[in-house]
């Protein structure tokens, strides 16, 4: 067999395997897809009938992410698996689901049999047959998806003391929130004054006056504005369904030139 003819072979070889493993590889992609799609179907057909317990939910769901919901409940005041406080008659037979990004499907329902139009949509995110993600509200899913760096800590100045200190404490909101409130409270005892760690021992709730809310998603990130006016600094960032906080911060330095956090406002 001549050379030429080899190559010719040779190439020939290459581009059927080539083309299989294309093959093979959309196949895969696809048989994914179909599962996710089987997974979310199944979970939010149970979901609705109200038939699932909360120990199968969690089959369907990561470990991370039901104390998250529970956490997204309370700063919304709805269910934030179906977007709403009620699951409405129609949902069941007007559910779609739909890819829209690598492991991102958006759920959409009809509120009402009778308008087409009117409709809820849920974005939720599922990696390795479990659901990772639910949202309510349509998120910046690169923002999502981005590992979070939180700036080094800071006392060059008050302003960078507050920037540094939000970047790390809304770090831990970005975790896993099985222990979220020892985690927030460790970070508050280290870098909140006395005068406000007493106040917020006397508050005795779940809210948190640091955010001016019960959750902080890292899909509010993009909106977060920290400033400087004479003495008076301002945190600033705009959340789900149109809420938008205002908040003033007082700092104190201590002997050694660091600082802590003394007092705090909510101006909206």
């Amino acid at each position: 067999m001549s050379l030429q003819k080899q190559i010719e072979n040779t190439m020939k070889t290459f581009f059927k395997i080539l083309v299989t493993t294309i093959v093979l590889l959309s196949f895969t992609h696809c048989s994914t897809e179909q599962e996710d799609k089987n997974l979310l179907k199944t979970f939010y057909t149970k979901y609705m009938d109200k038939t699932i317990t909360q120990s199968e939910a969690e089959t369907y769901l990561s470990p991370c992410l039901p104390e998250k919901l529970h956490l997204m409940t309370q700063m919304l005041s709805i269910d934030p698996v179906i977007g709403d406080t009620y699951t409405p008659p129609s949902m069941d037979s007007t559910l779609t689901i739909t890819p829209f990004k690598k492991h991102w499907y958006k759920i959409t329902y009809q509120n009402t049999l009778a308008n087409p139009n009117d409709t809820t949509s849920i974005f939720a995110k599922v990696e390795n047959n479990k659901i990772t993600e639910i949202y309510p509200w349509q998120v910046d899913t690169d923002v999502i998806d981005t590992p979070y760096t939180p700036e080094k800590m800071s006392h060059a100045n008050a302003l960078s003391f507050v920037q540094s200190f939000y970047s790390n404490y809304l770090n831990i909101y970005f975790g896993c929130p099985d222990k979220l409130t020892q985690n927030l409270r460790a970070f508050q005892e280290k870098h909140c004054s006395p005068i406000l760690l007493k106040r917020f021992n006397q508050m005795q709730t779940n809210y948190d006056f640091l955010i001016s809310s019960y959750y902080f998603d890292k899909d509010f990130l993009k909106t977060l504005k920290i400033t400087q006016e004479g003495d008076n600094i301002h945190i600033a960032y705009k959340g789900a369904y149109n809420f938008s906080a205002k908040i003033e911060v007082e700092v104190i330095q201590l002997p050694d030139g660091t600082y802590k956090l003394n007092d705090i406002v909510e101006v909206e």
